[in-house]
């Protein structure tokens, strides 16, 4: 069932203020936000981790697996690495990891595009 069609209930509208401010609309049941008991949404939570934090070390980590390749590759040419199977298997992992990050990009810029249509 539609959200929509699954609400009980009339919206009352209200006539705008005189002083300018927008007219709020008023639900049945709902209490209005209070701004000193409404929650802050600014910075990280105090007990959790931090978003940018944990996109700056995925990318973090995409570079090192990246650069890891380098270093096994260069190692193949000179003789250092005997064994073509480490060279792909570094590589195959750079792959997976750089796969990851650009989905996790992807579904960022999804999600930013869909918090944009919402109409307030």
């Amino acid at each position: 069932m539609d959200p929509i069609q699954a609400f009980q209930g009339p919206v009352k509208w209200g006539i705008p203020p005189a002083d300018g401010r927008p007219a709020r609309a008023s639900i049945p049941g709902l209490k209005p936000l209070d701004p000193e008991t409404a929650p802050r949404t600014e910075g990280p939570a105090p007990d959790g981790p931090d978003f940018g934090k944990m996109l700056a070390d995925g990318i973090q980590e995409v570079s090192d697996a990246q650069m890891n390749v380098r270093r096994k590759m260069e190692g193949l040419l000179t003789g250092e690495t005997k064994g073509i199977h480490e060279v792909m298997e570094a590589m195959g992992r750079s792959e997976v990891a750089f796969q990851l990050m650009l989905e996790v990009r992807n579904r960022l810029i999804e999600a930013w595009k869909e918090i944009t249509r919402i109409q307030v």
